[in-house]
Order: structure tokens, then C-alpha cells, then sequence
């Protein structure tokens, strides 16, 4: 009988010929052998359905039995990746890609979403899709979830990295590619500081135990943008004891500015206000 090597590539532990006998090389292999070649368009449905059993059918090639019904739950630190939105930036998608494998090499349980886009005008529902995130998480028995925006660039090892720390919400340090901080504290934290505690974290990347959403487990916690900012969600686990960790010997890079939904709608507003205003009539006119 062979011995079972969790998550690491035929090629560390057989030759072509036995790793062929036992279905690890051709269709059957490992996600991990095989992305290389897939097409972009196909990689999140690819990881979606392969990346999670990844581990039950490497078993099964080796002949020995798993349970079907075991949850993700059973695997400590198990992570579901959820990307907010599929309107990827050049190269943000690949990365996410080789994050989501290097951490399954590294023998954690991973799965990897899109949320499809529900906003009809730019962030109007982002709240929503961030509330079926942690609700589909919590009924799937992920232990961790990982909030991901579409222009973020991260190492392929962020998230083993933020996973090691054990903290219940943690987020690395987020920069921008124009190199500028737009009014934001984080951009400008000292580096390899080790954990810092904040008040408050960007959402660009964010790693959150899914236990810290039972207060809200039905929904809820996430307001729409036009609605809520992002301290108000901050101070909604302040009131159950939560506060969120900065990792600053970690950091991941947004492609994009960050935007303000609340700014928008304030100027919004302001502009309609304008129009609408009538002036008085005055004796000379």
C-alpha cells in the first residue's frame, strides 16, 4: 500500500510510471498539475469543483476509503477564499490562483468562490454579496473565510501566513499600486512590526474566523454600501468583543484606488440639491 503524502505533487514521491498506475497523472491529476494549461475563463469553476475534494479522491487513488459525508469543518483552519465579484484586473485572478494552491500544498483545506456581481450601480449590494459569503461559509462547516476584492494582488503565501497567526479577524497590510496612502492610516504602517491591533481594516483583504458572524448567522452583519461604511461593521464586533489584527509582516497590493461609496452619494445629493433649488423671485425680475 502506498503511503498517503497530503497535498504535494506526484512528482516529490513517484516515477511516470507508478504515478500513472495510481491515476495521478492525465484527467485525474491533482488540480495543481493541471492548471497550468486551463484556460483562465475555466480556473474558478475548476478550483471550485476540484479543489475541495481534492483530498477525498487523492485517497481514493490510493485505494483507501474516506467518508463522503465528512465537512470541511473536520480539517482545522479549513478556508473558503470569496471573491467579491468576477470583474477581475489583469493578473489579480492568477494570483488569487496560485495563493488558493500554494496554501492547499501547504495542507490546509481550501475552497475557492466568486460571488457573482449583485450591484446594479457600483457597491450598491456589496453588502449582500458579503453576507451570502459568510452564510454559505457557516452552512458549509468552512472554519475561516477569506474576503478578496477582484484588483488585489497577494503573495502566494498571504493567507498561510495570516492563517498562522490564529487570530479570529486579521488582515494584512494593504497598499496601493500608485503608491499612495488616499487618506487611509494602513498604507503607511511600519512594516514587519509583527501584530498590530486596530479598530478598523480595509475589506480588500480580510481573513475572518466564520464563528465571529453567529451573532448574525442568518444575515445581516453587512450593510450595502449606500447604506453603512465600513466602521460601522467594525463596531458592530466591538459590541460581541472582537476587534480586528493587522499582520504589517504581511502585505498584499490593491491594483486600484479605493472608493467611498458614501463620498459618491453625499455629492450625489448635494449636485441634486443644486438643480432642484429654484431661486426666490426678487422685484427686478
Amino acid at each position: 500500500m502506498a503511503t498517503v503524502q497530503d497535498r504535494t505533487s506526484w512528482r516529490d514521491h513517484y516515477d511516470l510510471e507508478t504515478a500513472k498506475r495510481l491515476g495521478l497523472v492525465g484527467e485525474s491529476a491533482p488540480i495543481e498539475d493541471r492548471l497550468a494549461d486551463a484556460p483562465m475563463g475555466a480556473t474558478a469553476s475548476l478550483l471550485n469543483i476540484r479543489l475541495f475534494h481534492n483530498k477525498a479522491q487523492r485517497l481514493e487513488q490510493l485505494g483507501l476509503r474516506l467518508d463522503a459525508k465528512v465537512s470541511p469543518h473536520i480539517s482545522p483552519f479549513s478556508t473558503v477564499v470569496y471573491a467579491m465579484g468576477t470583474y477581475w484586473e489583469p493578473g489579480c485572478l492568477e494570483a488569487v490562483r496560485d495563493m488558493v494552491l500554494f496554501t492547499h500544498a501547504a495542507g490546509y483545506e481550501v475552497g475557492f468562490y466568486e460571488e457573482r456581481d449583485r450591484c446594479f450601480q457600483p457597491f450598491d449590494a456589496i453588502g449582500t454579496m458579503r453576507n451570502v459569503a459568510y452564510m454559505r461559509a457557516i452552512e458549509q462547516g468552512w472554519e475561516y473565510l477569506l474576503y478578496i476584492d477582484n484588483d488585489v494582488r497577494p503573495p502566494k503565501d498571504a493567507l498561510v501566513r495570516l492563517l498562522q497567526r490564529r487570530v479570529p479577524i486579521i488582515s494584512p497590510i494593504v497598499s496601493y499600486a500608485d503608491g499612495q496612502a488616499h487618506n487611509l492610516d494602513m498604507p503607511k504602517m511600519e512594516r514587519n512590526r509583527g501584530l498590530a491591533l486596530c479598530g478598523s481594516t480595509v475589506l480588500s483583504f480580510l481573513l475572518c474566523k466564520t464563528s465571529v458572524f453567529s451573532p448574525w448567522a442568518t444575515g445581516g452583519f453587512w450593510g450595502n454600501a449606500i447604506g453603512d461604511d465600513e466602521e460601522v461593521h467594525f463596531l458592530q464586533w466591538a459590541t460581541v468583543g472582537h476587534q480586528p489584527f493587522v499582520d504589517t509582516d504581511v502585505e498584499v497590493v490593491c491594483l486600484n484606488a479605493p472608493h467611498f461609496p458614501l463620498d459618491e452619494v453625499l455629492e450625489q445629493r448635494e449636485a441634486m440639491h443644486h438643480y432642484l433649488w429654484i431661486p426666490p423671485k426678487t422685484p427686478d425680475t
